[in-house]
């Protein structure tokens, strides 16, 4: 009985330790602590955490409740990243709507990019605090 109870509590500590650490073992980005990344990697966010990069920083915004399309009786949320580089500011925002987790398009400082939550093209599936930001091809 003793050898089942450890078993046990070392596959809920292994799964806890999975769902709490970052790939490789890297532990989440913490809020305050600024992180950088390149177009097309997996990146973690977090509230107040400021992501920087190569042509603007994003920062998680949090969330809002969008009501469905026509009046309809039910809500989406859409998950609100602010960017700016210095100059310009905007905010985006994200949402699977009513199941789609396709990327999302928006345009800053001149150029196209494209937001993936849920699930990237390139990177797989994605946690709930990953995305990946990528640039979109002059001509798209």
């Amino acid at each position: 009985m003793k050898i089942l109870l450890i078993a046990a509590a070392g596959i809920l500590f292994y799964v806890w330790q999975k769902r709490t650490k970052a790939p490789c073992g890297a532990e989440k980005p913490e809020a305050g602590s600024p992180v950088n990344s390149g177009y097309g990697e997996k990146t973690r966010y977090a509230p107040g955490l400021k992501i920087s990069f190569p042509d603007f920083t994003l920062e998680y915004a949090g969330t809002s409740r969008v009501q469905g399309p026509n009046k309809a009786k039910w809500y989406m949320t859409s998950h609100l990243f602010n960017i700016s580089n210095g100059k310009d500011a905007a905010q985006v925002s994200w949402s699977g709507g009513a199941g789609d987790i396709a990327p999302f398009s928006f345009e800053f400082g001149g150029k196209k990019y494209n937001i993936e939550k849920a699930y990237s093209e390139s990177a797989g599936r994605l946690e709930n605090d990953e995305l990946v930001i990528s640039p979109v091809p002059r001509g798209r």
